[in-house]
């Protein structure tokens, strides 16, 4: 079998919400809109800047890289791109034609100096270059969709080097499209026996999730896969899976339990009480980021985080601390002296009045 080299100069994780850059971690807060960033050794967060399109603050943005200039990001629904530029705090957004999709229906990647995005519904099917700098975008010619142009993509879809992997959402396919070239490779593989909703590769293995609990592993470019462990009914809890050192990973969707698969088996490891995740709800774990060396999960409602060292497989939590002072800028009413979390704050107002005598002493504490 000929073996497959990936480049690292750069992995970008479809989806992700967050980017790593130099040290500093820059991510977008949902609930307060706001594009913020984060050092990674102080883990000291701090406001970057307002994203506004047609004159209000976006609700949310897709990361898709950062290269000590430039930030690139995309709407959810695929309508705009937004270069920011790490400098001076200005942007320009262009419009990128995604009126009909949306976050799942999206994935994307770089090459050089260009930014493609893959609109994966069959509906409005196509993938447009953009050049990361200028915004300017154009229909990049891509030879995906001939095989099965109707086929739907689900959104297990990420880059590793030049190359864009996607999951059709029917069991048995592969597909590989190289942004070099814009050619792609269709892959049969008839072990592979459930619709996969996720994927991480490490060298040139591939480990995919299956729909019904089931974790593959693929040897690239081979002609079938092997499976890993079926975990039955456990899957329904976990949506995101991930390689660190020599073990698999699941990441929950609901609970506080990882998965961990060592050498066949399965074991859960629970995470400390105040370990918080903010929202509990599969989108918790699913936006994420992954570099050379690590997988950085930022909680997109809840200042606590955490990331997967790729080689030692160990995993670090870590909290995010937005000082009052920052958060009154924003127009919130909060004593001189007080510092809050992140967290405790956007459980106050999610919370509301007399919900729990728990929030009434953090709304308190705050205001």
């Amino acid at each position: 079998m000929q073996k497959t080299a990936f480049s690292r100069r750069k992995t970008n994780i479809a989806f992700s919400n967050c980017v790593v850059d130099d040290g500093v971690m820059y991510f977008y807060a949902s609930n307060i809109r706001a594009l913020c960033k984060m050092d990674m050794g102080t883990k000291e967060a701090s406001f970057e800047s307002d994203i506004i399109i047609n004159g209000e603050r976006v609700d949310d943005v897709l990361m898709v890289s950062a290269d000590g200039d430039a930030l690139c990001m995309l709407t959810p629904d695929g309508k705009y791109y937004v270069c920011y530029r790490l400098g001076n705090g200005e942007y320009h957004v262009s419009y990128i034609g995604g009126d009909r999709t949306s976050e799942n229906e999206l994935a994307w990647g770089e090459y050089g100096e260009a930014v493609y995005v893959f609109f994966t519904n069959p509906a409005v099917r196509k993938v447009i270059r953009i050049d990361r700098n200028s915004g300017a975008a154009d229909e990049f010619h891509c030879d995906c969709w001939q095989e099965a142009p109707d086929t739907v993509y689900t959104n297990a879809s990420r880059q590793y080097g030049e190359d864009v992997w996607l999951c059709p959402a029917a069991p048995l396919c592969l597909t590989r499209v190289s942004l070099k070239t814009g050619k792609s490779e269709h892959y049969h593989l008839p072990g592979l026996s459930q619709l996969c909703t996720g994927f991480a590769v490490s060298g040139d293995t591939m480990y995919l999730l299956g729909i019904k609990g089931k974790i593959f592993r693929w040897e690239i470019g081979s002609a079938d896969v092997a499976e890993l462990i079926d975990l039955d009914f456990w899957v329904r809890e976990y949506v995101v899976i991930v390689v660190a050192g020599e073990d698999v990973y699941l990441l929950p969707g609901k609970g506080m339990d990882f998965l961990r698969v060592h050498e066949g088996k399965a074991e859960k490891i629970s995470l400390v009480d105040d370990f918080a995740f903010g929202v509990f709800g599969p989108e918790k774990c699913r936006h994420y980021y992954e570099d050379a060396d690590m997988c950085y999960f930022p909680q997109k409602y809840s200042n606590y985080s955490f990331t997967f060292d790729k080689k030692s497989g160990e995993f670090s939590c870590y909290q995010m601390r937005l000082p009052a002072a920052l958060l009154r800028e924003r127009g919130w009413i909060l004593r001189e002296s007080e510092e809050v979390t992140l967290t405790d704050y956007l459980r106050y107002l999610e919370a509301g009045e007399g919900v729990t005598e728990k929030y009434e002493e953090i709304g308190n504490s705050i205001l």
